[in-house]
């Protein structure tokens, strides 16, 4: 077991489900032809590729082993 588990997985995870959320409103607000559809899609997208970044960022500076599955 990890003995200081952080926090950041589940927040960068959560962030990037409510990125998905934002994506996916851009999406139906698009489909009714909506002004603010692209605007929303970008935005959706940015935060989940951000979530992405961060996740890798912090695998990354995990201690050795700690990142591996068993």
């Amino acid at each position: 077991m990890i003995e200081n588990e952080s926090s950041a997985p589940y927040l960068l995870t959560t962030g990037m489900t409510i990125g998905l959320a934002i994506l996916l409103y851009g999406v139906e607000v698009g489909i009714n032809d909506g002004a603010l559809a692209e605007p929303l899609q970008a935005v959706g997208g940015g935060v989940i590729v951000a979530g992405i970044l961060g996740f890798a960022y912090y695998l990354e500076r995990l201690p050795e082993g700690e990142g591996e599955a068993h």
